[in-house]
């Protein structure tokens, strides 16, 4: 349960940021920011990073557990940066080729939504939240 529970706090502190990232940035505070994917931080990142602390903080880092975990959050930080980051990138091609196809045509499709990978540094920062949260959560007393 503690690892739950250490995962699930890194993803909310992550999320959090994110809504206040976002009212930064944009001048306005989004609660639909808090259930979309992309954006700073990952919180992708966050989550498997503090669930792999705190097995490594549990059962060891010579435990087959951490060695799955450490495995699955390396998968996960490079599919946030690598594939969802270049889907995202062909979105904003594809949806730029659609905007010029409809003042020729008509068409009536809609827009691909753009934001789905992040860039390395949101990566890092959701790897720094998670690694924290780890390690902050051998002091809290979990239920």
């Amino acid at each position: 349960m503690d690892v739950l529970l250490t995962a699930a706090a890194a993803w909310l502190i992550a999320q959090l940021i994110k809504l206040f990232y976002y009212r930064r940035e944009n001048g306005w505070l989004n609660l639909a920011v808090m259930t979309t994917s992309g954006g700073m931080p990952s919180s992708h990142a966050a989550l498997v990073t503090a669930a792999t602390v705190r097995v490594a903080l549990a059962e060891g880092v010579f435990s087959p557990l951490f060695g799955v975990s450490a495995v699955f959050a390396l998968v996960v930080m490079y599919d946030a940066t690598g594939v969802r980051h270049s889907v995202g990138e062909q979105a904003k091609t594809l949806n730029k080729i659609q905007e010029e196809l409809k003042a020729l045509i008509a068409l009536d499709t809609d827009m691909i939504k753009e934001v789905l990978g992040h860039t390395g540094f949101q990566v890092l920062i959701g790897f720094l939240i998670g690694l924290m949260t780890g390690i902050l959560s051998i002091w809290v007393p979990l239920p």
